[in-house]
């Protein structure tokens, strides 16, 4: 919690300078190219029957880093409104 608590914070005054962040674009471009690759991939290839299996975590690899890299830069944490 308090990993994710620090880096809530490094962005926080990151923004609060008002300066180009390079690596939040990047990381966002890298992303959505890494997505763009694995949709064509699925769509366009055809995967030799040997390779499938090894094709698949391979997707599941890149999505979870993926996935992990936009929640760092773009998530949001969820408020507790309900409780006071």
């Amino acid at each position: 919690m308090s990993d994710r608590d620090s880096a809530r914070k490094r962005e926080i005054e990151v923004t609060k300078t008002g300066k180009f962040d390079f690596l939040f674009n990047l990381t966002g471009l890298v992303g959505l190219g890494a997505f763009m690759v694995i949709v064509w991939a699925i769509l366009a290839l055809e995967i030799p029957e040997a390779n499938k299996e090894l094709f698949y975590h391979l997707i599941g690899i890149v999505e979870g880093v993926v996935l992990s890299i936009f929640g760092y830069y773009f998530g949001t944490s969820m408020k507790d409104n309900d409780k006071k």
